[in-house]
C-alpha cells in the first residue's frame, strides 16, 4: 500500500479507511439483494412445482440462502467496523510514537560509539 515512512514504518490510513468503506458498501449492496430476492420468492401467485413437498422443499432452501445472504452482510459490517477501528489505532500510535521517536531523538547525540552516544546530555 504506501511507501514506509524515515522513521520506520506507516499505515495506509488511507487504503484501510478505503476498505472499511468498500466493506460497508458491499454489506448494503447484499442486503439489497437479498430484499429483492426475499420480494420476489415468496409472491408466487401459483405452485410453480405442482408438489407442496417441492415447493415447502424449495421454500426451506431458499430461506436457508436467504439467511446466508443476511450473514454475509453482517460479516461485512463487522469487517469494516474492523478496518475503521485498526485505522484508528494505527493513527493514533503513529502520532504517540512519532512524538517519544523525536523526544528520545533530541536528547542523543552522535558518539564514538553506541554505549558512548545514549544518554548523554
Amino acid at each position: 500500500m504506501g511507501q514506509p515512512s524515515d522513521a520506520g514504518f506507516s499505515a495506509d490510513l488511507d487504503g484501510i479507511t478505503w476498505l472499511a468503506n468498500f466493506s460497508s458498501d458491499t454489506a448494503n449492496g447484499v442486503r439489497a439483494d437479498q430484499s429483492k430476492l426475499n420480494a420476489e420468492a415468496f409472491h408466487l401467485n401459483e405452485n410453480p412445482f405442482g408438489d407442496d413437498d417441492a415447493l415447502a422443499t424449495y421454500e426451506g432452501f431458499f430461506t436457508a440462502w436467504a439467511g446466508e445472504l443476511a450473514v454475509i452482510a453482517g460479516s461485512l459490517d463487522e469487517l469494516g467496523e474492523k478496518f475503521t477501528a485498526t485505522a484508528k489505532t494505527y493513527q493514533d500510535n503513529e502520532v504517540k510514537w512519532a512524538h517519544d521517536f523525536q523526544d528520545v531523538g533530541n536528547n542523543l547525540r552522535v558518539g564514538r560509539n553506541h554505549s558512548d552516544s545514549i544518554g548523554t546530555p
